[in-house]
């Protein structure tokens, strides 16, 4: 749907927006509705016709803003937003948008918009050269989504990103973040208070430059369901460091060598058949790496599991037999509950079939982030 551009600079956007200070914004879009409806009655009387039945539309309070490619006016800070005059206009904002308005500095943002906007849920800030997030930024207590897509972040994830309680989503993809830094590790005193973000349902980290993930992620994101780390560095997950609750995993595009620390086993050596650290899993994207192998029980201990991918990982040289088996069933029409992809790997021939018989273009990389 296409969205016509306010073409006002931003001081007059919001110097013509309801003051909602004391609840004056209600009266003031009152008092402004009652003017109109009187003026056009007036009118209407004076032209010796009936008063129009249609009321004149009332001035809401302002609850999105919108002011993506404003680079000329923001001049790399935000400082043209945090006018204390402004302040009043700003009390039932839930949306800001600040996509690619050349903005490297957001010093005050924070202090400005955690008493203006105490509502405020959503935060573009996408596509700025950002390199650093102020401590300020954790005063936005209310924050809930937050973009900062294509930044220009680099080092640790910024900590006052993970001091957001009530944050849901959180896009970080096209940065240079190299590691999360959690305060459990590096200290032997845990802060469960401090460090978790149990709402956290989104984790999207995309083409970064991330070789670990955090030991203790699962105290820290606890709630998580998908998480998003495609073109990154990864060589390992972490054994137990993915939380349970997690549905959706896109790992492709990095340097891991095999799944087993999504797995563990009630008796190490014994043949007994996995179990998973995430049983809720519906989709695992492993494309593009370079696993060595799949454990056997990989697919059955995953009873939720719609989709795998697997395709690209020229190490790989056989795959367990209950794959085969999915697959056979998918071939004869049989209603499974997994769609498997693992074309194409060159070093990987599916029983009773010639290698000139396996084809396959099955790059599933997926599941493209929409941004509003």
């Amino acid at each position: 749907m296409f969205i016509k551009k306010d073409l006002r600079k931003i001081p007059k956007i919001l110097e013509d927006a309801v003051d909602c200070s004391t609840n004056d914004g209600d009266d003031e879009a009152d008092d402004i509705m009652m003017a109109n409806d009187e003026n056009g009655a007036n009118n209407k009387h004076n032209n010796n016709e009936a008063p129009d039945a249609k009321r004149t539309k009332v001035l809401e309070p302002l609850k999105e803003l919108r002011l993506s490619r404003r680079f000329q006016e923001f001049q790399g800070t935000v400082q043209i937003l945090c006018q204390p005059e402004f302040a009043p206009k700003l009390t039932q904002l839930k949306s800001l948008n600040l996509y690619d308005c050349q903005i490297s500095n957001v010093e005050g943002l924070g202090d400005m918009f955690a008493t203006a906007s105490p509502n405020l849920e959503t935060l573009n800030l996408g596509r700025n050269p950002l390199s650093t997030i102020p401590d300020d930024f954790a005063k936005m207590k209310s924050l809930k989504n937050i973009w900062m897509d294509d930044c220009q972040l680099n080092g640790p994830l910024p900590k006052a990103l993970m001091e957001l309680p009530q944050l849901e989503s959180l896009r970080l993809p096209h940065n240079n973040i190299t590691e999360i830094v959690l305060l459990e590790d590096t200290v032997d005193t845990f802060d469960s208070e401090l460090l978790s973000q149990p709402n956290l349902k989104l984790l999207c980290l995309d083409r970064n430059s991330i070789t670990d993930l955090p030991k203790k992620m699962k105290d820290w994101v606890p709630n998580l369901e998908e998480l998003l780390v495609r073109h990154n560095r990864l060589e390992r997950l972490g054994t137990n460091v993915l939380p349970s609750t997690l549905r959706i995993l896109h790992i492709s595009s990095n340097q891991l060598t095999n799944l087993d620390d999504i797995l563990h086993w009630k008796h190490p050596e014994s043949n007994d058949a996995p179990l998973s650290h995430c049983p809720r899993l519906t989709h695992i994207y492993a494309n593009s790496n370079q696993l060595t192998h799949i454990p056997e029980g990989f697919v059955t201990c995953h009873s939720q599991l719609q989709r795998l991918v697997l395709s690209h990982n020229p190490p790989l040289r056989q795959l367990p037999q209950e794959i085969w088996d999915v697959l056979e069933q998918n071939d004869e029409g049989a209603s499974t509950a997994c769609e498997i992809l693992w074309q194409p790997n060159p070093n990987i021939q599916r029983p009773g079939t010639s290698p000139d018989e396996e084809t396959g273009d099955s790059n599933d990389d997926t599941m493209a982030i929409d941004q509003d």
